[in-house]
């Protein structure tokens, strides 16, 4: 491209050349400025357009901000020429967003491009679609490339571009393609001669076939056949074999496509199933030892030099105890799993931790806890965190005694220190708390951590007085906790650790229990329609049993009386007010809000004499954001009232503290749109003139944002931020300015989040309260 463009070639050596920044910045100012004069004066043609749209693509790469010619570069597109056309195609993928306006301007041309018959601007397009297609696009263009896909007059090179086009856009907006109707069209060129397209295919038909099982089943057949045809049959070019063995990328591609769906129940099947299995294992280079039942494959771990190997074996160990009637088998290599956990690979140990985690049932559980925390003190960091969740399950799980199952969770809290949440020590509070036997032995563990503190605190101030007596103790003051779900918590936060994949396995690590209690769960999901509640979202749960008596707490403290209630921290969070109030009743709320759970009681009171009759309420939720309390009754006649609820995103905000250096380099860390929303509107001027700044101030904290002071060097300006907590995508950062303008009546409101939903619906909020009524 240079060597065709002498100013180009010119303009990148005056950028290498530039010794300084300031230099570089001068010469691409200068550069900029005319590129902006050539193009308002217009009557470029297409070889001037593209040596001027290539500089501003190599300006953008350097990493300016680039806010000129963006509709020569759409122009670029509809030309002619493969060269104009592909730095065209290459400027709107690096300069455009899926949500810019210029996209609607080039759709056109895309399509033109994909129904055309140079194969080259077919390749154009789907890059172009992969790339940037936002969801305007897939809607629009989704048809346009499944028909290349299952053309039979498609190149093989565009097949599979066509097919990777597909999975991106999937991956993206799922709703948009119609992935059932595509079903058996799609799974039909798994049969294609060319193993290129055949891989890319397999990958779409992976991600597919994920979510619409049913629709998708016949891919099983066409699965096995294609390994048949591999490994059996050796029908492949010479390209696809690496080191002797036939495409090894779609082979893997193939098994993990077989895994999920349930075994087929034809002989044929199963026979050719089992055939390439068995010749896949007599061809390995490595010597293995036979199948014991499910489980033994590539053992012993410990005699294998190469770290691939063992990785691979420790894996294969991990799948099938995940499925295995039997540990038996497994557990005979018990010592060479525990002995991989200080393998020097980080990859072999991970898949050690894992399958020790699968195997562990009520026989092994001391030995595999008792060997994880040994081994914890001295585990990486980045392992660290799982050990200490998995230890703490196990130990719940398997527990044999409740003074082992203490003095586990006191050794794992002293050595995983911060890494230990604090529903682990939560969970031993409630267990001392209702085993009236245990109370003196724990009163007597040492504690040395912030949380064994915590823990001594709570035991020594409710039962110290058991040792009050005995010579080197001394009783404590009394204290009140609210008790989390151990188990709930833990395994909800494990499935979270691992759910950010795309890949939805049919099994889990845990055993084969563990596994068939996902499948029942899945099944009661899929029966009622599919509402259900995510792992761990009863966190907050108060574990049953626990006693403490009504007097160590505040007098409005109203139990629940549901079991699957959420309930808070007591504390003085919570918030009173009056919702709604007439002569005849008064609707009052009080919320508590914590992490991403958010609890609201109403309170409907009868103001008159007479009782209400045939009352009912109602909540109605149309979207997360929009909750609408509906009460009705008969007091003389027929009342009806509908009240809004206050549930808005900005109560699950927190505060957050932040210099003034730090705040602005999160500010330009986040950037501009999509993540940016930004709005100008009137505002309402004070009785004297000027501006509230009060009324500014109170509505931004009353969102429960921050405010940052001595950040704006504007003393009229508010700069405020805060961190949203969120189930699934846990902590978002949220950034806010407002800058009010007195003389013009005008106030600019700038949100930056990590979120774009949340900058676009916290600047909606904030802006209601502040914006002038006309």
């Amino acid at each position: 491209m240079a060597t065709s463009m002498r100013g180009l070639t010119q303009f990148i050596a005056d950028i290498r050349g530039a010794r300084v920044r300031e230099l570089e910045e001068k010469r691409i100012n200068k550069e900029m400025a005319n590129i902006r004069k050539k193009f308002k004066d217009g009557n470029l043609d297409g070889y001037q357009k593209k040596k001027y749209v290539a500089k501003i693509i190599f300006t953008y790469i350097l990493g300016y901000k680039v806010d000129v010619g963006h509709m020569e570069a759409v122009n670029l597109i509809s030309s002619s020429k493969y060269s104009e056309k592909q730095i065209g195609y290459l400027a709107v993928t690096l300069l455009m967003h899926e949500n810019s306006d210029f996209l609607r301007l080039v759709v056109n041309s895309i399509r033109k491009d994909l129904d055309g018959n140079n194969e080259i601007d077919n390749c154009l397009a789907l890059h172009a679609i992969a790339n940037v297609g936002g969801s305007e696009m897939a809607e629009a263009l989704a048809e346009d490339v499944h028909r290349l896909l299952i053309s039979p007059t498609s190149q093989s090179f565009v097949k599979k571009k066509a097919a990777l086009t597909l999975l991106r856009l999937y991956r993206k907006h799922p709703d948009v393609l119609p992935a059932t109707e595509w079903a058996l069209r799609i799974v039909s060129i798994m049969d294609d001669q060319d193993l290129g397209v055949v891989i890319c295919v397999t990958s779409l038909v992976m991600a597919l076939a994920q979510d619409h099982l049913d629709a998708y089943a016949v891919c099983y057949t066409k699965a096995v056949d294609r390994l048949h045809r591999l490994v059996i049959e050796h029908e492949y070019s010479a390209t696809y074999a690496y080191y002797k063995v036939p495409s090894p990328w779609l082979q893997v591609k193939l098994l993990r496509l077989l895994q999920h769906y349930p075994p087929s129940e034809d002989p044929t099947i199963r026979s050719i199933l089992h055939q390439v299995l068995q010749t896949t294992m007599n061809n390995s280079a490595e010597p293995s030892s036979p199948l014991v039942t499910t489980a033994a494959v590539l053992w012993p771990v410990h005699l294998f030099q190469r770290t691939n190997v063992r990785y691979l074996g420790l894996d294969t160990m991990a799948h099938l105890a995940a499925r295995a009637d039997s540990l038996d088998p497994i557990k005979r290599h018990q010592s060479t799993i525990i002995f991989s956990l200080r393998d020097k690979d980080i990859s072999v140990r991970r898949r050690a931790l894992d399958l020790l985690y699968s195997m562990c049932d009520i026989d092994n559980s001391e030995l595999i806890v008792g060997e994880l925390l040994r081994y914890l003190k001295v585990a990486d960091y980045a392992l660290r965190e799982e050990m200490v969740l998995k230890i703490a399950i196990l130990t719940e799980k398997y527990a044999s005694s409740y003074k082992w199952y203490v003095d586990t969770i006191l050794q794992l809290i002293s050595a995983a220190g911060d890494h230990v949440g604090d529903e682990v020590w939560y969970r031993v509070v409630q267990i001392v708390t209702n085993t009236e036997d245990l109370q003196e032995y724990a009163a007597k563990a040492p504690s040395t951590h912030e949380s064994l503190v915590k823990v001594g605190g709570y035991i020594l101030g409710e039962y110290g007085h058991l040792i009050a007596n005995e010579i080197g103790y001394s009783p404590g003051n009394n204290s009140k906790f609210c008790i989390l779900n151990l188990t709930s918590a833990l395994l909800g936060r494990l499935d979270r650790k691992h759910g950010d994949t795309e890949d939805k396995r049919t099994w889990i690590h845990g055993g084969k229990d563990a596994n068939l209690d996902r499948e029942i769960t899945k099944r009661k999901i899929q029966d009622s329609g599919g509402d259900a509640i995510a792992p761990g979202s009863e966190i907050i749960e108060s574990l049953a049993g626990l006693e403490i008596s009504a007097s160590s707490g505040p007098p409005d403290t109203e139990p629940s009386n549901s079991e699957h209630m959420p309930r808070l921290t007591a504390g003085p969070s919570a918030d009173r007010w009056v919702l709604y109030e007439d002569v005849q009743i008064q609707v009052g709320v009080k919320s508590r809000y914590q992490g991403h759970i958010g609890q609201l009681a109403v309170y409907i009171g009868n103001k008159i004499s007479a009782p209400l009759t045939s009352f009912t309420a109602v909540v109605s939720i149309s979207d997360p954001t929009h909750s609408l309390l509906s009460i009705s009754f008969l007091a003389g006649s027929h009342q009806t009232i509908a009240i809004r609820l206050p549930i808005v995103v900005t109560k699950f905000f927190e505060h957050v503290k932040l210099g003034q250096a730090e705040f602005f380099e999160r500010w330009k860390l986040i950037g501009g749109p999509p993540r940016e929303s930004q709005s100008v509107f009137p505002i309402e001027l004070t009785a004297t003139g000027q501006l509230d700044l009060t009324k500014h101030r109170q509505v931004v904290s009353g969102h429960r944002l921050g405010i940052l002071d001595d950040i704006d060097p504007n003393p009229s300006n508010l700069v405020a931020a805060g961190v949203l907590h969120m189930s699934v995508e846990g902590k978002v950062g949220c950034l806010l300015r407002l800058e009010p303008n007195r003389d013009a009546k005008l106030c600019r409101l700038t949100l930056r989040s990590t979120s774009e939903d949340v900058a676009s619906e916290v600047q909606k909020l904030v802006q209601k309260p502040l914006k002038a009524t006309p």
